[in-house]
């Protein structure tokens, strides 16, 4: 017969009151963090699973930030050409006004004087800057559009295309260069204004007239310089509204593999709770220490 000493039980009542006490430090700390595991050891396949969308979720954050950044310039830079838009349509009414043959000197000279006055204006609108970099000037840093000697000259190549990736498979053009938008019929408008006001003044009907056309052909320009930007625009806001779309389902996916589930994790409390209260009760009846004990 295997005789059970007062070390024996002590010890093994210790042990088990060790396991308890180790299985409620668990659940409690389950929890209070929320997270159903600690360690991927403690899971492994949902700790696995983890990673994997912790490293897309990262991925899809990058893209939205780039994405962002490109919506903000897109955006910039259409507002600029519809300031422009919205001046070459004020030109064509003072070509159209001036074609007519019934202004006076007076007259001619006022609208000369508003024309030059727009197209500074339309050269300012040329050189905008968006976080100090130029909207129309490609990768160049200097001015998009300059006048020397009396000639004006624009910055960029055709080759200076601003592309940014916005998704693994996405990528989008953001600029247009000022060439792109203030030349047309191997004309460019600055030079096309100045001319208008010299015929103004001079008061050269047929050129008045032929400068209708002109603000035609420019606004068309700028008409085809805002629909690629504005599918640009489109398309970005597609490829974001899809990026958080993901990043919505991968979170709902992580709170899956990573959060604990509270109800089960209150009732494991309340359960290992009772366990180790019980381990406690019994271990106090078991282990009574007498002077019978310590005489065996």
């Amino acid at each position: 017969m295997i005789r059970t000493t007062f070390l024996s039980s002590t010890l093994g009542a210790q042990s088990r009151m060790m396991t308890r006490s180790s299985a409620l430090e668990q659940a409690s700390a389950r929890l209070s963090s929320g997270r159903a595991w600690t360690r991927p050891s403690e899971d492994p396949g949902n700790a696995s699973t983890a990673l994997s969308l912790r490293s897309e979720l990262s991925s899809l954050k990058s893209y939205e930030n780039v994405a962002g950044t490109a919506q903000s310039r897109l955006d910039v830079t259409d507002a600029q050409l519809s300031d422009v838009n919205s001046l070459v349509a004020r030109l064509k009414e003072l070509a159209v006004g001036a074609s007519t043959g019934t202004m006076n000197n007076e007259g001619r000279t006022a609208t000369a004087k508003e024309v030059t006055l727009i197209r500074d204006q339309l050269v300012s609108l040329a050189n905008a800057r968006h976080l100090d970099q130029p909207l129309f000037a490609g990768f160049s840093s200097a001015p998009a559009v300059t006048q020397v000697s009396g000639a004006w000259t624009f910055t960029g190549a055709a080759s200076d295309q601003i592309v940014r990736s916005i998704s693994d498979t996405d990528s989008v053009q953001l600029n247009v260069l000022a060439s792109d938008v203030f030349q047309a019929a191997g004309t460019d408008a600055f030079s096309m204004l100045d001319t208008f006001v010299s015929d103004l003044k001079s008061n050269n009907g047929t050129g008045m007239k032929a400068a209708i056309d002109q603000m035609d052909a420019f606004r068309v320009s700028v008409t085809t310089a805002r629909a690629r930007i504005g599918a640009a625009t489109n398309r970005v806001e597609t490829v974001l509204a899809g990026n958080r779309s993901r990043q919505t389902t991968i979170q709902a996916d992580l709170s899956k593999a990573e959060d604990v589930d509270l109800t089960e994790a209150i009732t494991d409390v309340n359960r290992q709770q009772a366990a180790y209260e019980a381990a406690l009760g019994a271990t106090a009846k078991s282990i009574q220490q007498s002077l019978v004990d310590f005489l065996r």
